[in-house]
């Protein structure tokens, strides 16, 4: 390294990591030149930059900012400067660092010429994001609203994202005449959650003060949206509308409704409430007394069954039936009275602690709870938010035993997160058997898109790693329906339906779908993979020559990735072989052997070079007299090889 020409050494060095775009060596060759030129100086950036990326599309987020950094700190390209800003940007983002996101954003935004780069727009869409996720709605109103004003008119789905994120920030902060204009914009555009927008507006027209236009817009919702996850909540909301505007009769309606098509909603509880005071505001003790019981039957330690206890309460005094209320009491475990008080006090005192985020505290506060009360009011929500706490500290064997509490009840507010945590643990545990029973569970159950969503995503990946394929590609096809799929998770949704129809033997669709990730995870080891099958494929068909060229180009754009490079080479032996070509193949598996470190695909180039090796021995074991090759010695008579090598000794 000392040595007058170890710069031009390493720049030799250099252009070939370059080349094969082996970015991390590449740095390190520019780290070790003694003199850099300018060329070099600008090389360092974009190297750097591209680095980044590398690590970023690897999820390696805090790695990946350490070399935007260095980007940044050798702003000699300004295009290469600003991009640097956007996906350290995106990289504290992905880390929930949603103060540096924002600054970092703005950091972009404000560069010489960014508004020329592709990411300007998403950039205003992504630091409305940040302020959103800070919580900071005003900042997240102005960013949104900024977005929406300049975006191109073809980027429908996230204009339609921002529109409805102006909603919720209005929303959030009360101004229901603003949050209802924007989810109709956002409704209008019908392109991206559209029952969502129609039911949020509706809402917020009610808040307004315009009850009649909210029932009006909900019963088109419920007509045009039958199967969507808030048909359900709008049904409840125009039943609890029509109580405020007097009509017991239509609330009554939609209330039995609810019930009768949706019984297994957790919406139930709050319909039969319902129908409990319709039944006593008219008069009908006896039947709002019979719902009632039913919810506490049904729905037991429920904020539902106490307002049901309430009800009951209320009806023993007016009807001067005291015994009515003491016999419900006397047979309802959570119900005792006299220890009602006590029990709510201890309770509150860990929920404080929860909700201030001190988790040892309340840890300690709800077990305590529930083992003097392991029948008291708030066993659910103890157990719940206990998991809660024990899943955020990474104590997942603990937290499981909480989270099946909560999933042996009748259906509650936790029962969807309670199934997404537990499947989650199971999945991490790689029990992939109960994960996937809890995923067709939530499947099942769930009443919002996200965990719907959630639930296929774990089906899909649950059944992949049970080896059950056509499951798998069933969910894949399910998850690539969602709209705004972030690219990730297509990608590896088309892996699997990919692999699916390489299982089937439709070798073109594969191929086809393989190209596709090949093409959209640049830089990932899921490309990677892609790029490796898009040989495979063709090594299967015989095109031996392609499948070559398909190898060199996974090794080119993926040079990183070790495992997949080394792979390819192993299947480019398999194609020199069948070629005919067997001193290419072995030089190809020793190589491999030589050079790659993992001890898998070391032994399996080890295998394949032993077996071509003995393959070779028997032919020329076979071979006789005539085929031995014959040299005319300096007397003129014939001799074998053999003996014209041995009178050379």
């Amino acid at each position: 390294p000392k040595t007058p020409r170890a710069d031009e050494a390493f720049k030799y060095l250099l252009n070939v990591f370059i080349t094969t775009r082996n970015y991390k060596d590449a740095l390190t060759v520019m780290e070790n030149i003694g003199k850099r030129d300018k060329s070099i100086e600008y090389a360092y950036q974009k190297v750097a930059y591209y680095r980044g990326i590398d690590l970023y599309n690897t999820y390696q987020f805090k790695d990946a900012i350490e070399h935007f950094d260095k980007a940044i700190a050798n702003p000699l390209d300004k295009s290469v400067t600003a991009q640097s800003y956007y996906w350290k940007g995106e990289a504290q983002f992905a880390m929930k660092r949603y103060d540096d996101a924002a600054e970092t954003y703005k950091k972009f935004l404000f560069e010489p010429g960014a508004a020329a780069q592709d990411e300007y727009f998403t950039a205003n869409y992504n630091l409305g994001y940040a302020f959103f996720k800070k919580r900071s709605y005003a900042e997240a109103i102005t960013w949104f609203r900024k977005y929406a004003s300049i975006t191109p008119v073809e980027d429908n789905k996230k204009l339609n994202d921002a529109l409805l994120r102006i909603g919720d920030s209005y929303f959030l902060t009360r101004d229901f005449t603003n949050a209802a204009d924007f989810y109709g914009q956002a409704a209008r555009i019908r392109v991206l959650n559209t029952d969502y927008a129609l039911y949020q507006r509706a809402l917020c027209l009610g808040l307004a003060g315009d009850k009649t236009k909210k029932i009006t817009e909900l019963e088109s919702l419920v007509k045009n949206f039958p199967n969507s996850f808030y048909a359900i909540d709008s049904k409840f909301e125009i039943g609890r509308t029509y109580i405020e505007l007097g009509n017991n009769e239509n609330a009554m309606k939609y209330f039995k409704s609810v019930v009768t098509e949706h019984p297994g909603s957790k919406v139930v509880s709050r319909a039969l409430v319902m129908q409990g005071v319709i039944y006593y505001n008219t008069d009908q003790n006896e039947k709002a007394i019979a719902v009632y019981k039913q919810v506490l039957k049904d729905f037991p330690g429920s904020p539902q069954a106490n307002e049901a206890l309430k009800g009951i309460k209320e009806i023993s005094i007016q009807t001067g039936r005291p015994e009515l209320y003491s016999e419900v009491i006397e047979n309802t475990p959570f119900a005792n009275v006299s220890r009602a008080s006590l029990d709510s006090t201890h309770y509150v005192s860990a929920e404080g602690l929860y909700l201030k985020g001190e988790c040892d505290g309340a840890i300690t506060g709800f077990t305590s709870y529930l083992q003097k009360y392991p029948e008291g009011i708030f066993t659910l929500h103890s157990n719940f938010y206990m998991a809660e706490c024990l899943y955020n500290k990474n104590q997942f064997d603990k937290a499981i035993v909480n989270y099946e509490f909560v999933l042996e009840k009748p259906k509650n507010i936790f029962t969807e997160k309670s199934l997404a945590k537990a499947a989650a643990i199971y999945y991490q545990k790689k029990d992939y058997f109960e994960a996937r029973k809890l995923f067709e569970r939530l499947e099942k159950q769930s009443e919002f898109p996200q965990f719907l969503t959630d639930a296929r995503i774990g089906l899909m990946r649950t059944n992949y790693r049970l080896d059950n394929l056509d499951a798998a590609k069933g969910f894949a096809d399910k998850v690539l329906m969602r709209e705004n799929l972030p690219k990730a998770l297509e990608n590896e949704a088309t892996l699997i339906q990919a692999k699916s129809a390489l299982k089937s033997n439709d070798l073109e669709l594969a191929f086809t779908k393989f190209e596709t990730v090949a093409g959209n995870a640049r830089s990932t080891a899921v490309g990677a993979e892609a790029k490796y099958f898009m040989a495979y494929i063709r090594y299967v068909q015989q095109q031996f020559n392609v499948s070559e060229k398909e190898i060199f180009a996974l090794a080119e754009k993926f040079s990183a990735f070790d495992y997949w490079v080394a792979k390819g080479f192993i299947l480019l032996a398999d194609n020199y072989v069948a070629m005919g070509d067997a001193f290419q193949a072995k030089h190809t598996l020793q190589s491999i052997i030589d050079n790659y470190e993992g001890e898998e695909l070391k032994n399996v180039a080890k295998d394949k070079l032993r077996i071509l090796v003995e393959s070779e021995k028997p032919a020329q074991e076979r071979k006789g007299p005539e085929d031995i090759e014959i040299e005319m010695g300096s007397d003129g008579n014939k001799k074998n090889k053999a003996e014209g090598d041995q009178s050379n000794d």
